[in-house]
């Protein structure tokens, strides 16, 4: 796992109202306490709502008096939502966090941070990927451990590759293997494609422009890469598929996603992420019939990974017990409930390997191939604001309404004088 890079995180800004954390000596909500305690917990995915009441409840038992009551807004409105509850001082005791928003929300005094509780509980920061821990820290202060590890690969219909006659993807594929496969995996007469070019940064372009040998950010984060021969060609990548109606269009895809299309067989590959692995496993048709390989390499090999956290609000009236409950998320008996419930990997230790071995996907080659390759998703203060101009660019790029190189040129324009108003 420490093969794991990440860009630097900086900047300033202000978006919300700089709040305090005041921590008591005994956790409230303790066993042998009297006061009851009710925690309010935001999260965004409802397939994994089963996993998190069992983690929950497990924390429940084990904590007599608290009552843990899970809060679910789709990930459309979670940011949006989760901003107005905490500028109305009404937000959740403990919400999801990823290292995208960290840095904006920490700088702002929004969230606690957890370096008591780790100590009180001798928490071993060891058992955790160093980088990824790394995302989550700010000023010196942790404010989230790793409650699960995401990477992505390729998933393919065995099915479609069988009538194909092609042999299935594996860890040596190339980018000009996925060429081959697209080719003869499209039918049209069938509504079938062999690959889907979604304008997606995490599953798709993000890697394809690593791959060809630059990041979406200089390392400073001053700048971004855009405007460069590696970005053009991981964005071609791309478009060509859509151009030879291998993909859906970016019209087709907007109506009918990939994750859609997939699972109804109307798709042969698309690069996604291992959150398929807990739908995929209970569903006894896809289980059988489709798989994972590793992310076929351009110039270079590369796979973004990323892990969320439980997030403690800095104006909780129970931040002792939301903070233990945050860190109780990433602990190693809530890494057994994931494992037992084949959610997502667990990020304590190398547990994710018990979960991998016990899939009915290839998940070990692709967690080992991933983590020899990762580089994390770039993060700055205004993340949102140039990310948004970002998606609206690729949108017109994918769908041809501008030509590659200047809407790249463009774009490089634009995301500079966003991260020049400040990181």
């Amino acid at each position: 796992m420490k093969g794991i890079r990440l860009s630097a995180l900086a900047g300033i800004g202000a978006l919300f109202a700089l709040t305090a954390c005041a921590g008591a000596p005994a956790p409230e909500g303790s066993a042998g306490t009297q006061e009851d305690v009710v925690l309010r917990y935001g999260m965004w995915n409802v397939n994994q709502e089963p996993t998190f009441r069992a983690i929950a409840d497990a924390f429940e038992k084990a904590n007599p008096g608290v009552t843990i009551e899970i809060e679910l807004t789709p990930i459309s409105e979670y940011w949006t939502k989760l901003q107005t509850s905490i500028q109305g001082e009404s937000a959740p005791d403990v919400f999801w966090m990823n290292h995208l928003n960290l840095p904006l929300y920490a700088s702002n005094g929004v969230l606690a941070p957890l370096d008591d509780v780790i100590a009180q509980e001798g928490i071993d920061l060891g058992e955790y990927p160093e980088a990824i821990m790394e995302k989550y820290a700010w000023e010196g202060a942790q404010y989230g451990l790793p409650q699960d590890l995401d990477t992505i690969g390729l998933w393919y219909s065995k099915p479609l590759f069988d009538a194909a006659g092609l042999a299935y993807p594996t860890a040596e594929w190339t980018w000009a293997d996925v060429e081959v496969a697209a080719a003869a995996l499209t039918d049209p007469a069938q509504g079938v494609f062999g690959i889907a070019s979604s304008v997606d940064s995490q599953s798709n372009y993000y890697n394809t422009v690593y791959q060809a040998g630059v990041e979406v950010l200089s390392g400073d984060g001053l700048r971004s890469n855009w405007d460069t021969p590696e970005a053009e060609e991981g964005i071609a990548f791309w478009r060509q598929f859509i151009e030879t109606g291998q993909s859906p269009t970016v019209a087709q895809l907007a109506e009918t996603p990939a994750h859609q299309l997939f699972p109804s067989g109307k798709l042969a590959m698309y690069y996604s992420g291992t959150w398929n692995v807990g739908p995929y496993t209970d569903d006894p048709a896809l289980a059988s019939t489709v798989d994972v390989a590793p992310l076929p390499a351009g110039a270079r090999e590369g796979v973004s990974v990323n892990s969320l956290v439980s997030a403690v609000n800095a104006k909780s009236a129970h931040g002792d017990v939301a903070a233990r409950f945050a860190a109780f998320t990433a602990s190693e008996e809530a890494a057994k409930i994931r494992i037992e419930r084949q959610d997502k990997a667990p990020a304590f230790g190398e547990m994710w390997r018990e979960w991998a071995d016990n899939s009915p996907f290839a998940l070990t080659e692709l967690y080992d191939e991933s983590l020899a390759a990762a580089f994390a998703l770039p993060a700055t203060l205004n993340t949102a604001e140039w990310t948004s101009i970002e998606v609206d660019a690729m949108t017109r790029i994918f769908g041809g309404e501008v030509p590659l190189p200047e809407g790249l040129s463009q774009l490089t324009v634009d995301v500079d004088a966003v991260l020049a108003t400040g990181r």
